[in-house]
């Protein structure tokens, strides 16, 4: 059964709370869930430009996260 809008709404306010938390800890892995949590929130309730936003966040925190792993790599 998929969530109702006030579930949706509701994981809207939680979510930017879990994406400080897991940047603050460097926690990758919750910060993309989170991030992807977002978008699909946002999709689902039609609000396309945040949902763009979040996904190109998401990818952003990806793409850093890639690059920042090929320069650790290439040190040892």
């Amino acid at each position: 059964m998929p969530p109702t809008l006030a579930q949706i709404r509701q994981r809207l306010i939680e979510l930017p709370a879990v994406e400080d938390w897991s940047q603050r800890n460097n926690i990758k892995g919750l910060l993309h869930d989170s991030l992807w949590g977002k978008y699909r929130c946002h999709s689902r309730l039609r609000n396309d430009s945040a949902a763009a936003d979040a996904l190109i966040a998401l990818r952003m925190e990806r793409e850093k996260h890639g690059i920042a792993g090929y320069f650790q790599r290439r040190r040892h």
